[in-house]
């Protein structure tokens, strides 16, 4: 996952707009966007979201972690108030649900080291095993 600071408007980026700040399907979130600081967090996050970018920005005080995947129009906003942090999520895919996910499979699985990782790249799809 390439991970971007907003410093340019986000037409130069290929996207088409940022997003409202209440758009989209709000929830709590799960897990928080704290861990994409991680490199194998975000290494995770990647094989759920292939073709999302992570841009972080300041809007109305807060820090916003952003996951676009320009090429289907989905999006998932993440930022963190009072301890909790929230998620809103829109377009054909959860990009959010779909990172908790794997990232729930791979906290299941103990956190195992990438160097653990087994990848598979076949043109139905990829799979990763730990």
């Amino acid at each position: 996952m390439e991970d971007r600071n907003l410093n340019c408007s986000p037409h130069a980026r290929g996207w088409s707009r940022v997003p409202h700040r209440h758009e989209g399907k709000e929830r709590e979130a799960i897990i928080g966007a704290d861990v994409l600081n991680d490199w194998t967090s975000r290494f995770v996050v990647q094989f759920a979201v292939p073709h999302a970018q992570r841009l972080t920005m300041e809007r109305d005080g807060h820090t916003e972690d952003v996951l676009v995947d320009v090429a289907s129009g989905s999006w998932a906003a993440l930022y963190e108030e009072d301890g909790h942090w929230t998620v809103r999520q829109d377009g054909p895919d959860a990009l959010w649900d779909a990172a908790e996910e794997q990232l729930g499979r791979w906290h299941a699985a103990g956190t195992p080291a990438a160097e653990e990782f087994t990848v598979s790249v076949t043109p139905q799809g990829q799979t990763i095993r730990w």
